[in-house]
Order: C-alpha cells, then structure tokens, then sequence
C-alpha cells in the first residue's frame, strides 16, 4: 500500500506571501482571502490590499484572469476595466489591470488586480494563481492610490512546501 501525503511534491501547499502594510493598518481575517488588510479610522469603505490564491489547470496563464475579470466588470454598475498591464516585482511577473465601478452606498470604487502564475515543482500537477487586488474609493485617489500601489509591490512570495 502507498503513502500520501500533504503537503509533497504530488500535493504541493501554496506558496508563502510576505506583504508589508502601514502601521495604522489591520489585519483581517476572511474565509476566502490569504491575507488581508485594511486602512483604519474609515467608515463606509476602507482603503484594503487582499490576498487569494486558487488553484488551477496546468496551462492556466495570468491573461485568462485578466479576461475573467473582465467579464466581471460588465455585471457591476457602470464597471470598466483597463487594458492589461506588466509589472515585475517580488522576482515575479505580473500581470495587471484596474477595475472601477459604482457603489450605491460610497460611490466610485477604483481597484488594481494583479496575477501571477506559480507552478509547483511536480510537472503535471495544477498551478497556482495568486491574485493581489488593492481597493479605494476614487474620491480619495489622490491620498490612498499611491498608498494600494506601495503596499501591493511588497510583495514576496515563497516556495510552496512540499
């Protein structure tokens, strides 16, 4: 009888995020993010970087969510996206865009997505796809953008155990 195991090279864990946020930020803790953070002393919307990492097919590249994204964008109030972009930071490749729309509540939400692909070791196993997405409202763009940029471009990923 063979032996499993979690994490392996046949099952390998996702990869470790390092990210470095402002001291009058918190952490926030949510069933479906990696890491999250959020400016403090807001009321109806907070400045916020989070952190997902799903698992996909072999194969899968950074532009198949961009292209996700989107179609996303067509099902929010007056949702745009931007034309992709690349960015290098972190020793990864990024691939990226900025998705906006309108928030009954607070108004014009501005967002930048960025993806990377990272493959485990083991060929012919699914990838990983990293997505860091940083939020403010675009009333406050001037003060909070540069901020959400600084933040997202800290980031360092590790290995993945295995």
């Amino acid at each position: 009888m063979g032996r499993l195991s979690f994490p392996s090279a046949k099952f390998p864990a996702e990869p470790h995020v390092l990210l470095d946020v402002p001291d009058d930020w918190d952490p926030v803790s949510t069933l479906t993010t990696r890491l999250a953070a959020r400016a403090v002393g807001e009321s109806d919307f907070h400045t916020n970087v989070v952190v997902t990492i799903d698992r996909r097919p072999e194969g899968t590249k950074a532009q198949d969510a961009v292209d996700e994204l989107a179609v996303e964008s067509t099902r929010r109030p007056e949702g745009t996206v931007s034309e992709s972009f690349q960015a290098e930071f972190g020793g990864h490749e990024w691939l990226g865009c900025e998705l906006s729309w309108t928030d009954e509540r607070v108004g014009r939400i501005l967002q930048v997505h960025l993806f990377a692909v990272v493959k485990p070791e083991e060929p012919m196993t699914p990838v990983f796809l990293v997505q860091l997405t940083g939020s403010c409202l675009a009333r406050h763009e001037d003060r909070d953008y540069p901020t959400v940029k600084q933040v997202l471009s800290s980031v360092r990923l590790g290995p993945s155990a295995g």
